[in-house]
């Protein structure tokens, strides 16, 4: 089925296509930590809430977002034909977006992790999921392109 699905794709999309078949084991290796994790505290008996407020999550974030910039970078500097404003936007927006809010999430959980144990706000388990979500469509879009222009 998935090799109907690349035909039918034009050759640029190919070309994105095999990029995400590439940056797929990193994501999977990033990734079985987290679900160790998710293991092991569910075992324990503790409650969903409690697996999603737990800190490793954010340092997942910040593996992905700094895999997919320098993946993007690495392509681009290779690639040798890039628009110089445009990538350094595109890094900005990655380093202030993605990596400086996945950092600070970081913080404050381990924060409240060695703290004792009071229960974290929910905005700050809702901001890590969310901040999770953001850094796995960081690394399948800018990992991919990145890996698409190696």
């Amino acid at each position: 089925m998935s090799r109907g699905l690349v035909r039918r794709l034009r050759p640029g999309d190919r070309e994105f296509v095999g990029a995400l078949v590439r940056v797929l084991p990193d994501f999977l290796f990033a990734l079985l930590p987290l679900l160790v994790v998710t293991i092991v505290l569910r075992y324990a008996g503790r409650p969903w809430w409690r697996v999603l407020a737990s800190p490793e999550w954010s340092f997942g974030s910040a593996v992905l977002f700094g895999q997919a910039l320098m993946r993007f970078v690495m392509g681009v500097a290779r690639a040798g034909r890039a628009n110089l404003p445009l990538v350094s936007l595109t890094v900005a927006a990655l380093i202030v977006f993605g990596l400086v809010p996945t950092l600070l999430v970081l913080a404050c959980l381990l924060h409240w992790h060695e703290s004792g144990g009071h229960e974290p706000v929910t905005w700050l388990i809702v901001l890590q999921i969310l901040v999770f979500v953001a850094s796995v469509c960081a690394f399948v879009l800018f990992g991919g392109l990145g890996e698409s222009l190696l």
